[in-house]
């Protein structure tokens, strides 16, 4: 989930951008160097999830819909917020995930930011 927040902050930190990411949960029984040529649920889940995908650009597929419903539905509140992240704001969510030791002072520093800003844009991203 990390990873898939990384990616949307890296990808909304350009105007008018956004990302669909379907992630799929399972074995892998086939391992190649081009991912087309891989095998297993995990990628047939996600081949699934990714399909599936109407109004969320995010969600998650494994062989437990028990599991996949509710962890579903608590990406939807997420999203919710992170889909209207603003360029700025994205860039300081993408640097917390980098940086997730540094202060709000310290990623000021590294964005050329003020930490009054940080603390601001960190509120209104949710």
């Amino acid at each position: 989930m990390l990873a898939a927040f990384h990616i949307k902050a890296a990808i909304k930190q350009i105007k008018n951008k956004d990302v669909r990411m379907g992630i799929g949960i399972g074995k892998e029984d086939y391992v190649s160097e081009k991912i087309s040529e891989s095998n297993g649920t995990a990628y047939q889940n996600s081949g699934l999830c990714f399909e599936s995908l109407k109004k969320s650009n995010l969600a998650i597929k494994s062989n437990d819909v028990d599991w996949d419903e509710p962890l579903n539905i608590m990406l939807e509140l997420i999203l919710f917020i992170a889909d209207k992240w603003t360029e700025s704001q994205a860039e300081v969510i993408k640097a917390i995930i980098e940086n997730p030791k540094k202060s709000q002072n310290q990623l000021a520093k590294l964005l050329d930011k003020t930490q009054s800003t940080i603390s601001t844009s960190l509120d209104r991203s949710g």
